[in-house]
C-alpha cells in the first residue's frame, strides 16, 4: 500500500508479523534519465497510487533546467543530444613547445644538483 503526502513524498507501507511502517519511497513527481548512445532522455513521471507505479506524465509541458540551460518538456520529456568529448591528441607544435620545457627544467635541475 502507498500513500502520498502533502509535500509530494510518495511512502510505501511495509507489514512483517510484528510491526507495521511507512518508508520513504521516492516523490510523486521525478525526472528519470534514461541514456543512450547518442542522447539523454529526460522523462517527468508521476506516481500513480492505482498502479502503484510511476507513469510518464505525457501532459506535462513545464521547463527544467539541464547544465544550467532551460529545456521545455514535449510529451513530459527532453532529449538531449550527447556531445562527443574533444580529442585530446597534441598537436606537433604543442609537442614540440613540451619538449623544449623538458628540456629546459632538465638543463635546470641539472645545474641546481652541481652547485
Amino acid at each position: 500500500m502507498y500513500k502520498i503526502l502533502q509535500n509530494g513524498q510518495v511512502m510505501r507501507q511495509e507489514k512483517t508479523d510484528s510491526y507495521e511502517q511507512w518508508v520513504p519511497f521516492g516523490m510523486e513527481i521525478e525526472i528519470r534519465i534514461t541514456e543512450t548512445e547518442t542522447a539523454q532522455i529526460y522523462q517527468q513521471v508521476k506516481f500513480s497510487l492505482i498502479s502503484e507505479t510511476w507513469e510518464a506524465d505525457l501532459t506535462n509541458d513545464t521547463t527544467i533546467v539541464i547544465d544550467g540551460v532551460e529545456h521545455i518538456l514535449v510529451d513530459g520529456q527532453v532529449t538531449i543530444p550527447k556531445t562527443p568529448e574533444p580529442e585530446l591528441n597534441p598537436t606537433l607544435e604543442e609537442m614540440q613547445i613540451q619538449t623544449l620545457l623538458n628540456t629546459e627544467y632538465l638543463v635546470i635541475m641539472s645545474e641546481l644538483t652541481s652547485l
